[in-house]
């Protein structure tokens, strides 16, 4: 290859381009793409849909199972699972690792499900799917009011939430933990016996008024004019003045006296305005109620330029929030990343200092700056070619530069080293350089492509492991490509105009081949050689058994393919009795959260948010948040100093175990993989429950006695108990009793029904009828429940016709 001579002869156009790659390298790197991990794509999607009330198995027998049949029809879905509880069903859908485009599958994907949906029991609520499960949030805002009702912090809330996603660089803004308010409506059934009125006509009366519906329009001279009829229930203090009409009820001796034919909603019911009650999720921060915002960052942008825009917005937007809000960082990936590429870049400045000590040492200062000028040079070229690839600068692609360092180096050593010996033989430096350049080209490209290759099995596979370390053999492949193209233009050039040539001896009888005279450490270290070579057994053998010695080392260290994250924080599941109500998890959330807060107990923590019936954002690739269920918790805590992370977890787990020891906790930290080093997972599938369950326990009595062994569970938890109602159909028929009417009058006592919806601005707040809370606390007297029936018949009492 002639690449050393072009330089040489095109000097100029080379120092040119040398110089351009230098600056504009430079003003790349300052405002490079960075972000904490590779982006990799979520091939899951989450589909949840809800029946209140249902039991387990008739959820899987009518939603899970034509689900998953329907979804299976489909060639891109590598597995289905569902998790099926009281009331709930969740099917995670994930996708092959070979497809590509997404937005064509999720929308098969629910054209699927909505073809079942018919054939849903009735009650079931519309099948929410979540394709964007992937979403990863640069930062999560903890948004509290104590003084605020949810209704009105909802305002506020959108204030602020459009304030962060008009902000450049943003792509979404999710909100975690916001607890809708409700309108309760707990009615005096006595005195609505008394009145005749059942509960199906307050509901139909209220849905019969309550409508927003156009009249159509009506031309006034000329003009179409919008006809609009009133009725509409805009507040509480309307519903309460909402008139119901009633029977007409004679009074007393005189038939002639009629009762009254409407009455006052508010004089019946007792009217609550209150969050969801059990609440549906909830976000807990220092003890107290709060609304997460997760906010998420487009590609291709810098991190910390985005977050610094974040801090600054949210304290322009805070100012115009109402006296009370309080807006706290609970996540803030900007700091991670700074934090590790700041120490990336420790580690890469102390090995160009390491390198190029020891190449001056070896070759003098003159060889060591020529080869160490390459190595800052290498490095903004790959850049370049990173930024115009799209390859960010995150944990990977600054890991493969690091890797780089050590073998780039070599390029240049060997270039150098070879001129320095043709000097030294007596060669013109022009020609020196050429050759040198000429003959080693091959055997360099051959060695990096080697290098190369060995790493490339992270290229070619189809897995999201092989995607997140996918820039690791791009980054590594550029840098020694690069280092290779530059020392054979530019470190030739530098050679030809920094190394001495050395002089001609004046003995024409001198031995050009002959060994130069050799002082100071040179000469040491040529002893130390010469010494090794004349005892090769005993050298052979101190590194047999040196390397024996480090294999049995290996083997006792702990082993994982990715290491855990740097961030200072880890994460805690929590875990009540299966069908925990979310009140008590919520309860045990709260402790939790108000302990954690506690400086004087633990002054290491400086954050930590916790999270009911859900895991909150994503804030970590590899981290896929809890599934929504009544009975779980999740935290996120944040430490000062990552090495107290340990001493925290402990000191956590010792007080949940004194005062929650029936909560099943599981804190870590944060994996770089969505699979945790040392967990191991077993499958078994069958038709009978039973079968599986004995099965489950022989497994888990097998594991629990191997040392090391901890967190030994299943995924199923102990049967939930539930009520059954068992209806003398003849009974019931002769008194004008369907089972509709039943259960309907059942779920209007115990977790209500929805009677209408009251609009305020453009957010619907549900109108819920449901018992007292003394009905609602006994549900051992069911039996004495007042039963309507929906055509109107006398009301009577559920117990004559109960099982």
């Amino acid at each position: 290859m002639k690449l050393a001579e072009g330089a040489l002869q095109s000097s100029r156009l080379t120092l040119f381009v040398a110089l351009l790659i230098l600056i504009t390298g430079i003003f790349t790197f300052l405002s490079f793409p960075s972000q904490e991990e590779p982006s990799v794509t979520i091939r899951d999607a989450v589909i949840m849909i809800s029946n209140p009330g249902m039991p387990s198995e008739r959820m899987e027998q009518l939603i899970a199972r034509p689900v998953e049949e329907n979804l299976r029809q489909m060639a891109e879905l590598k597995n289905v699972v569902s998790t099926v509880r009281s009331g709930s069903v969740l099917v995670k859908a994930t996708l092959r690792e070979d497809v590509k485009e997404l937005m064509p599958v999720w929308q098969r994907l629910r054209a699927k499900v909505q073809e079942v949906e018919p054939l849903f029991p009735t009650g079931t609520l519309p099948a929410q799917i979540d394709d964007d499960f992937g979403r990863v949030a640069i930062a999560s805002i903890a948004v509290t009011a104590p003084d605020f009702s949810m209704s009105e912090m909802r305002e506020p809330l959108k204030m602020l939430r459009e304030g962060i996603f008009r902000l450049p660089g943003i792509q979404g803004v999710s909100v975690h933990g916001w607890q809708e308010d409700r309108v309760y409506l707990e009615f005096d059934r006595a005195r609505m016996a008394g009145l005749g009125l059942s509960p199906a006509a307050v509901l139909q009366q209220l849905r019969q008024q309550n409508v927003v519906q156009s009249g159509g329009q009506a031309v006034l001279a000329g003009v179409n004019s919008v006809v609009i009829a009133s009725g509409e229930i805009r507040s509480v203090a309307e519903l309460e003045n909402f008139m119901l009409s009633v029977p007409l009820a004679r009074q007393g001796a005189d038939a002639s006296h009629l009762g009254p034919a409407q009455i006052r909603l508010g004089a019946l019911a007792r009217l609550q305005v209150q969050k969801a009650d059990p609440p549906e999720s909830a976000a807990i921060y220092k003890g107290q109620d709060a609304v997460v915002l997760g906010i998420s960052m487009r590609s291709g942008q810098n991190v910390k330029t985005v977050g610094a825009a974040l801090q600054q917005r949210v304290t322009e937007l805070q100012a115009q929030l109402p006296a009370g809000f309080s807006l706290d960082y609970v996540t803030f990936q900007p700091d991670v990343v700074k934090t590790e590429m700041g120490r990336m870049n420790q580690v890469m400045g102390e090995t160009v200092v390491i390198v190029m000590i020891v190449v001056v040492l070896f070759l003098g200062w003159r060889a060591g700056l020529v080869v160490g000028s390459i190595v800052p040079l290498t490095i903004l070229l790959t850049l370049l070619i990173m930024r115009s690839l799209g390859i960010e600068l995150h944990s990977v692609s600054m890991a493969a530069i690091i890797i780089a360092l050590g073998l780039l180096v070599d390029n240049g050593i060997v270039i150098v080293e070879d001129v320095e010996r043709r000097l030294a033989l007596g060669e013109d430096r022009r020609n020196a350089c050429i050759e040198a350049g000429r003959t080693l080209a091959i055997p360099l490209l051959t060695s990096s492509l080697v290098i190369i290759l060995a790493f490339s099995p992270f290229f070619f596979g189809n897995t999201t492991t092989n995607e997140y370390l996918k820039p690791l053999v791009i980054v590594l492949g550029l840098c020694l490509l690069g280092s290779w193209l530059l020392c054979l233009t530019v470190t030739p050039l530098l050679c030809y105009y920094f190394l001495k040539a050395h002089p001609k001896p004046a003995d024409k009888n001198h031995d050009a081949h002959a060994e130069p005279q050799l002082t100071g450490f040179y000469a040491g270290y040529a002893k130390v050689i010469r010494y090794l070579l004349a005892h090769k057994a005993i050298f052979m053998g101190f590194m047999v058994a040196l390397l024996t010695g480090a294999l049995l080392l290996l083997a006792n260290l702990p082993a994982g393919f990715l290491p855990p994250s740097d961030r200072p924080q880890f994460q805690m599941g929590l875990e009540l009795q299966p069908g925990t109500d979310t009140r008590q998890t919520k309860q045990v959330v709260e402790d939790l959260s108000r302990w954690l807060a506690d400086r004087q107990v633990n002054p290491e923590v400086s954050t930590s948010i916790g999270y009911v019936a859900e895991g909150g954002p994503r804030v970590v690739l590899a981290l896929t948040p809890p599934m929504p269920a009544s009975h779980v918790g999740y935290f996120t805590v944040t430490v000062k100093d990552a090495k107290q992370l340990k001493t925290v977890m402990e000191r956590t787990t010792a007080w949940m175990n004194d005062h929650h020891p029936d909560v099943r906790i599981d804190p870590k930290l944060f994996s770089r993989s969505s699979n945790d080093a040392g967990a191991v997972a077993y499958r078994i599938s069958g038709p009978d429950e039973n079968v599986l369950r004995a099965i489950g326990e022989q497994v888990k009595a097998a594991l629990r006695p191997i040392p090391g062994m901890v967190m030994v569970r299943d995924d199923w938890g102990p049967r939930v108990p539930r009520m059954n109602v068992q209806i003398d159909q003849a009974k019931a028929r002769a008194l004008g009793i369907s089972s509709e009417d039943i259960a309907t009058t059942l779920a209007a006592r115990n977790s209500g029904i929805q009677a209408s919806v009251m609009r305020d601005n453009d957010t619907l707040v549900p109108l819920v009828i449901r018992g007292t809370a003394s009905e609602r606390a006994s549900a051992e007297n069911l039996a004495n429940t007042l039963i309507y029936p929906a055509n109107g018949g006398r009301r009577t009492h559920f117990r004559p016709w109960l099982q």
